[in-house]
């Protein structure tokens, strides 16, 4: 077990750091740079309306009549930078048992050692929530010290920061559950990989369409973003329980599943 768990970490930890790196510099710098920003998008939001529609459905605020302070500390965590950092690394990292084994071949060395299948996928599953939380807590971390030099009128919203990386957790944990579940039926990293980042990508279409096109509305639910929404946290200081338990059921229903084909496939290089 102590090698296994030797393995995944020297396999993961130079993409984990640098992931974490990239999240608290982004993070730091958008929290910087938008807020004296504030005006100039506030006048380009006057001359294009529909553009106060699309953002006020990513944050998930009905209607925004100005832009604030608040509002523009919300954008920094739905920035697709940030979003592409958080998700394409939960991406790479649950594709990597069994589908990149399997297709370099090196499955049926992997499976020789004295561990079931059941003790890999936990610890696979174990150093995901290691990084997930390394992650989202290096967003955080990002969002305080970027605020240090903010006004003192944004400190309410600050504080609730830590409401919004929770909602970002259970988001990481519905996509890997999703990925994990698209690793073991797949012998190919690089299709369970693609599979996963379009659906993400036409969750995230269907979720900003949604906010423009009023048809989109009734489907916006099958989106998981729809149940990611800072801006909401942020204004209201209340966690999202209900959107956080629906993204945390979808991450161990898909989870649970996984685990059932994982143990049931027949897994050979």
């Amino acid at each position: 077990m102590r090698g296994l768990l030797e393995k995944i970490w020297r396999e993961s930890r130079a993409l984990g750091a640098g992931a974490c790196f990239t999240m608290l510099l982004v993070v730091t710098l958008l929290t910087l740079v938008l807020p004296p920003m504030q005006s100039g998008i506030q006048q380009f939001t006057l001359q294009l309306p529909g553009l106060k529609g699309a953002l006020s459905g990513l944050l998930g605020v009905d209607g925004i009549e100005r832009v604030s302070l608040s509002m523009l500390l919300s954008v920094v965590w739905v920035d697709p930078v940030v979003l592409s950092v958080v998700l394409g690394f939960v991406v790479y990292f649950c594709t990597r048992f069994p589908a990149a084994e399997v297709e370099q071949g090196t499955i049926d060395i992997l499976l020789s050692w004295p561990v079931s299948r059941t003790q890999i996928y936990f610890c696979e599953t174990a150093f995901g929530c290691f990084w997930g939380t390394a992650l989202v807590g290096s967003g955080w971390l990002g969002f305080l010290l970027g605020s240090r030099w903010l006004d003192a009128s944004a400190g309410p919203v600050v504080q609730r920061a830590w409401l919004v990386a929770i909602n970002l957790l259970a988001l990481y944990g519905a996509v890997a559950g999703l990925t994990f579940w698209l690793s073991a039926r797949s012998d190919r990293r690089g299709r369970a990989g693609l599979v996963a980042l379009s659906l993400l990508a036409a969750s995230y279409l269907l979720h900003f369409m949604s906010s423009v096109w009023p048809p989109a509305t009734a489907l916006d639910g099958l989106s998981f973003f729809h149940y990611y929404q800072p801006g909401k946290v942020l204004l209201s200081g209340m966690l999202p329980v209900h959107d956080c338990l629906v993204l945390a059921g979808f991450a161990l229903l898909s989870w649970g599943s996984a685990w059932r084909v994982l143990c049931n496939r027949d897994l050979c290089s």
